[in-house]
């Protein structure tokens, strides 16, 4: 299935991108076919305008240019939410799919600390980040925009709660507004791609299995430091891994503390009566 894919053309690593893009939905993606064709040159060029978001992991964001704000520590606990308003047109003549616009993208670094909740929405994710359930920092990007209104109106990247969602919240409607001013010089991008996605990397088939160790551990009333010591892998990738199932089911991420009996039952239960041992 071809799916919407938000990228930042002079960031993009097509390289990094065969982590997660079966191997035929590459073939002539280069950094010179995302640029080849005539661009748009001005808002009479992008006749549509719309609000689009998607979520993505912390290696996809890297292998496509999204701008991070934050820590990338316990990645697999983490989703990188983006909301983005632009003004664009759909290029369907190239292969992949490209998408040229202007505009602003709001993006977030969420950790899910409370494996229960769904980062369905930024009011939501601001709400879960106030009560502790997510941490989310957020920062924006601009997009084939640029004046000095634009620039004055651009927040300062930070940690996301219900404060600091009113004061982005208000920032990002008043670019929207701008995009049209007089006094914008716009400049067309590529913004998007349209490919399949699937990871099918080895690192893939780690991260199970660096999950299924870390439930059997904790169901053992093991400490994470523990876990790591009877580890029969210890590369920091497995290790990260490990340490996003100790957050996300036992709560913490301190090597010492073994976890509660809520946290091994939940472990038990997510094992569905499977076993790794070394």
């Amino acid at each position: 299935m071809q799916c919407y894919i938000p990228i930042t053309v002079d960031a993009l690593s097509p390289d990094a991108l065969r982590e997660f893009v079966p191997a035929r939905a590459l073939d002539g993606l280069t950094m010179e076919s995302l640029t080849r064709g005539i661009p748009p040159t001005g808002l009479r060029d992008l006749p549509n305008t719309d609000t689009f978001t998607s979520v993505m992991s912390v290696d996809l964001a890297a292998a496509v240019g999204i701008p991070l704000y934050g820590s990338v520590d316990a990645k697999f606990s983490r989703r990188i939410y983006i909301q983005e308003f632009l003004r664009f047109v759909d290029d369907e003549s190239s292969t992949p799919k490209k998408r040229y616009a202007v505009g602003v993208r709001w993006v977030v670094n969420v950790k899910i600390l409370n494996a229960s909740v769904k980062i369905s929405s930024l009011p939501f994710i601001s709400a879960s980040a106030q009560v502790g359930d997510v941490e989310a920092s957020a920062r924006f990007q601009i997009i084939g925009l640029n004046s000095a209104k634009i620039n004055q109106a651009i927040p300062v990247p930070a940690d996301l709660n219900v404060e600091t969602y009113v004061v982005m919240q208000d920032a990002f409607k008043k670019i929207k507004d701008l995009v049209d001013d007089a006094g914008t010089i716009v400049t067309p991008q590529v913004v998007a791609i349209w490919t399949e996605v699937a990871d099918h990397s080895p690192q893939a088939y780690e991260t199970a299995l660096a999950t299924c160790w870390a439930l059997s551990k904790i169901d053992e009333n093991k400490s994470l430091q523990t876990a790591m010591d009877e580890s029969p892998q210890n590369s920091f990738f497995f290790n990260d891994a490990m340490k996003s199932v100790y957050i996300d089911i036992a709560k913490t991420s301190d090597l010492l503390t073994k976890p509660s009996a809520e946290a091994r039952t939940l472990a038990h239960d997510r094992l569905l009566g499977f076993r790794l041992r070394r």
